[in-house]
């Protein structure tokens, strides 16, 4: 462009340039040549403006529509993501759970199994999902667990997911073969202590299980250097316990109840907060005075990260309804799963934060490393 276009293209008159005259663009009065920048970080700015303010009345539009959102929701069916095999416990209270709110939401809720990876795989799928209330999660506490033990590991439910409410906890209880002379997790730390080859180890159903991290817990405060047995399971546990190959296992309270009737295994104590329904005779390590044991495993449900606070509010509202009812307790108590809800999604989510810091510092300070 030459400079009389240039002069033009600003609204200036032109000269045409004889030749030998320097070069000089002539402009009116009443612009400089610096106005040609200054004209555009105006209008720049003056475009943000407009753009911020277009941004503030669609995300304004976002808040207002929300709950109305969250009253018609759900228009079509929802995939709860079970991220554990079929069978086990999650699976058994994800089934009960989504047949009673198929009911209320008069829509399907099918539970889908993603099993692997300690239940990363599900929870991963989760938090990649649209936040739109149509993929929900039920999983369990140990997902707060694995992220310090293993690298691979990083999803952080913190921030990666939505937290709903808590679902309910499955405390798990202490026992003994029949055969170890003690009523009380006092009385084993003194076998240990007087006989650890004998008495100073126990089985659990895996490294980084919440079984496994509990106990070092217990056995810490003790001054005690517990041989941790690690399973691939809790069967197998079990399997060595009544055989006497270790003389203690913390395990579930459903899978050792009928060992207890028989009187093969002995219960010593609790974890959790409260006596178990089915095993109201024996106490909790909180009663018994120990400490750090009251954080029983729990079951809550989740959903990807930006969910809308009134659509989280609906979910957790009706999920709870579902759990409170007495017939759902009364279906999922022979698995050993206590129905316990949280108040609101808020105080989930602190639960979660609090849960991950304590687990944190639990595998740090026992230097586990998962399998």
């Amino acid at each position: 462009m030459n400079n009389g276009a240039a002069g033009a293209a600003w609204g200036g008159p032109t000269t045409k340039r004889r030749p030998g005259d320097p070069m000089t663009t002539y402009q009116s009065a009443s612009r400089s040549p610096a106005d040609g920048p200054a004209f555009f970080t105006h209008l720049a700015a003056t475009l943000g403006w407009l753009r911020a303010g277009a941004l503030a009345l669609c995300a304004a539009g976002a808040l207002a529509a929300a709950p109305a959102l969250a009253a018609d929701w759900p228009q079509r069916p929802v995939n709860l993501i079970v991220p554990y095999p079929a069978g086990g416990a999650t699976d058994l209270l994800g089934r009960v759970v989504a047949q009673r709110l198929s009911e209320q939401w008069k829509q399907p809720v099918t539970v889908d199994n993603r099993g692997g990876a300690g239940g990363m795989i599900g929870a991963e799928a989760t938090s990649r999902a649209a936040p739109d209330g149509y993929t929900l999660m039920l999983t369990l506490s140990s997902m707060l667990q694995l992220p310090h033990m293993q690298p691979s590991a990083t999803l952080d439910a913190r921030k990666d997911l939505t937290a709903i409410t808590m679902a309910a906890v499955t405390p798990l209880v202490l026992v003994v073969n029949e055969s170890v002379p003690a009523r009380t997790p006092a009385e084993l730390a003194d076998l240990a202590r007087k006989d650890p080859k004998r008495y100073g180890s126990y089985g659990s159903y895996g490294t980084g299980s919440t079984g496994h991290l509990l106990m070092h817990v217990w056995g810490s405060q003790q001054n005690l250097e517990l041989v941790h047995v690690a399973y691939k399971g809790e069967a197998p546990s079990v399997t060595d316990v009544l055989g006497g190959q270790i003389p203690a296992v913390i395990m579930s309270q459903n899978g050792a109840l009928p060992h207890l009737k028989s009187g093969k295994l002995r219960a010593l104590a609790l974890t959790g907060a409260e006596r178990a329904r089915d095993m109201p005779d024996v106490p909790t390590f909180k009663e018994l005075g120990y400490t750090g044991m009251e954080l029983a495993g729990w079951f809550g449900v989740f959903a990807p990260p930006g969910l809308p606070q009134p659509l989280s509010e609906r979910i957790a509202a009706d999920v709870r309804r579902v759990l409170e009812d007495p017939a759902t307790a009364e279906q999922v108590a022979p698995a050993g799963i206590i129905i316990k809800t949280s108040s609101s999604p808020e105080v989930f989510k602190q639960q979660v934060a609090q849960d991950y810091e304590r687990w944190a510092d639990v595998v740090r300070d026992a230097g586990l490393k998962a399998d």
